[in-house]
């Protein structure tokens, strides 16, 4: 187990495991889009900004792994905010054509 992993809670050491162990890289930007939109209208408390999805313009020239990175800000973005089972929940629920791998 990396340093990293051990500073995840159980609840995002399962959301990375679901997207690891699939080989999904970032939902397809009107997904991608979606999460965003959702995490922005239900935060309550976290005053940080969304990470915005690697989307439009960005899309063609970030590499997947910059895309996965991005993902997983958005996952500890999410856990701050108290809205990591709302994001678990949205992605888990996306169908196998909604991700980008």
């Amino acid at each position: 187990m990396t340093s990293e992993q051990n500073d995840l809670s159980e609840k995002m050491l399962l959301l990375y495991g679901f997207v690891d162990s699939r080989n999904y890289i970032c939902p397809n930007p009107n997904r991608w889009i979606e999460l965003q939109k959702l995490m922005e209208s239900n935060n309550q408390t976290n005053n940080d900004t969304f990470p915005p999805p690697l989307i439009l313009g960005a899309w063609g020239f970030t590499e997947d792994w910059e895309k996965r990175i991005r993902l997983k800000q958005q996952m500890h973005w999410a856990e701050k905010a108290g809205l990591l089972d709302l994001m678990n929940n949205y992605l888990k629920h996306l169908e196998l054509s909604d991700w980008h791998s």
